[in-house]
């Protein structure tokens, strides 16, 4: 009884504790492999040690056993810095400038470079390969002409006569690479129909013949596609250039073009070249007197145009026959018919003048019997007066730059212009500040230069669609930098309070 006993205890300890351990297994960690699956474990009693393996002995009969594939490969060391900037570092730098960026056709530039290599005695010696690539057409890059560093890494070369945009490649055989463009202004020629001066007529209705005259000239460079604008001014008037023809340049370069002139007066002729990939030139400019076409039974011309407003012009002219004959002064303005201004009689020869004080702009003829002489045209324009700013201005000083329009009405539009930088050969004017017309007809236009250098102004006043716009001429203000302390501000955009 007593062992009976015995037993069921032990038998009673036994399932109590098989509970607990089954727990503490479930409980227990484990080993989880790379790709997240987990690692079954192998039970070894504290009698039973790891089994370790024996020592195999090589045999010359047998190959050596290849490593496992699953044995993950060596870890390499880490790189603190990226190949590609330890290569960097360890190359040349070449620089490379040249003496101009924009030249004449058939004009030469240096190119001039350095080569800076870590290792400071590399660069003597070193080659420097020279390329060339033209445009346009755009050819491929060619080698231009190899060079040799000096012992401080600088180097040279002058290149040929450019015929055409060209950008420039220096490349070192110890590394680095540098470019630079230079630009072209093509040569333009223009031949007109006669001499600088010469008296052209218009191609009036009244006149028979077509009074059409031949311009022609030539383009070096030439490129595919490119052509000219033909282009007219009338100092006396607007003195804008107007396009009024664009002929197309041949294979060589040139151009030939038949024009006429509608208006009578003074006028300048010339083309600007459009040459695909190179900058726009202007030729020079040829200066022609317009006449009226004359009829020749009743001729008629203007003493002056334009005419200041509030000024007079005589209108006088030649009727053929005795003196005495009767004749009507007719005149219009823009979208107005003919009607009558005056009357009168011509003198002895048949001589005829008139005076008129015209107040916006007029096309006038003259009248006898049943004969009808050529239109004449006269603009008016307001007189402009200016003051600039005396010596140089600063950056950031405000300046003011005034006058007067005497006869312009109150509130009346000044405009301030600039012209426009960049590489051209023909400026172009843009507004960068505005003001009217106040009491007394004086004018104010406050302007603020926010960058040093030598600028190229005008004042111009925008007339109404009846009359001509009155333009100063061009004059240059050199502006220096801020004074001692104050910081230059940044350039402000074109049509703003800024230049």
């Amino acid at each position: 009884m007593p062992k009976l006993l015995g037993r069921t205890s032990l038998v009673r300890r036994a399932l109590f504790a098989l509970p607990i351990a089954l727990l503490g297994a479930a409980l227990a960690p484990t080993p989880v492999l790379a790709h997240g699956h987990r690692r079954p474990t192998v039970e070894q009693t504290a009698a039973e040690p790891p089994a370790s393996n024996p020592p195999v002995e090589s045999s010359s009969t047998e190959p050596p056993a290849e490593p496992s594939l699953a044995a993950p490969p060596p870890a390499e060391p880490a790189l603190t810095t990226p190949p590609e900037r330890v290569r960097r570092h360890g190359r040349c730098r070449v620089s490379l400038e040249a003496s101009a960026h924009v030249v004449d056709a058939g004009e030469t530039v240096t190119l001039v470079g350095h080569l800076s290599c870590p290792d400071t005695t590399a660069a003597d010696g070193a080659d420097i390969a020279i390329y060339q690539r033209k445009g346009a057409p755009r050819t491929d890059m060619a080698a231009l002409a190899a060079v040799s560093a000096a012992e401080d890494g600088s180097f040279q070369l002058t290149t040929g006569a450019l015929t055409r945009k060209s950008v420039f490649v220096a490349e070192s055989v110890l590394g680095g690479r540098a470019r630079t463009t230079i630009r072209v202004t093509p040569t333009v020629t223009l031949t007109g129909p006669a001499a600088a001066g010469a008296e052209l007529a218009t191609r009036g209705s009244r006149v028979r013949g077509p009074n059409r005259f031949t311009f022609s000239g030539s383009v070096s460079p030439t490129g595919e596609g490119g052509h000219v604008a033909l282009q007219v001014e009338y100092p006396a008037t607007d003195e804008r250039w107007r396009t009024i023809a664009r002929p197309r340049l041949d294979s060589e370069g040139h151009f030939s073009i038949s024009r006429g002139f509608r208006a009578p007066g003074e006028v300048e002729v010339r083309v600007l070249s459009h040459v695909r990939g190179e900058l726009v030139a202007a030729s020079e400019s040829l200066p022609y007197d317009i006449a009226p076409a004359q009829n020749p039974q009743l001729t008629i011309q203007m003493s002056t145009d334009p005419v200041i407003s509030g000024g007079s012009v005589t209108i006088s002219g030649v009727a053929a026959g005795a003196a005495g004959q009767p004749l009507t002064l007719l005149a219009r303005t823009a979208g107005g018919r003919f009607a009558s201004v005056a009357t009168g009689v011509s003198e002895a020869g048949g001589a005829y003048s008139f005076t008129a004080t015209p107040t916006e702009d007029t096309t006038s003829c003259a009248r006898a019997a049943n004969v009808t002489s050529a239109e004449v045209f006269v603009g008016v324009r307001y007189p402009l007066s200016m003051q600039t700013p005396a010596g140089p201005v600063q950056t950031g000083v405000p300046v003011s730059f005034t006058g007067t329009v005497p006869n312009a009405p109150l509130g009346q539009t000044v405009y301030l212009e600039r012209a426009a930088g960049g590489e051209t050969a023909v400026p172009r004017f843009r507004v960068v500040a505005i003001s009217t017309v106040t009491a007394g007809f004086a004018y104010s236009i406050p302007y603020t230069f926010r960058r040093a250098g030598s600028y190229q102004m005008r004042i111009r006043v925008p007339a109404p669609a009846d009359m001509l716009d009155s333009t100063s001429d061009a004059f240059e203000v050199t502006v220096t930098g801020a004074a001692s302390g104050a910081p230059e501000t940044e350039e402000a955009p074109e049509g703003s309070a800024g230049a």
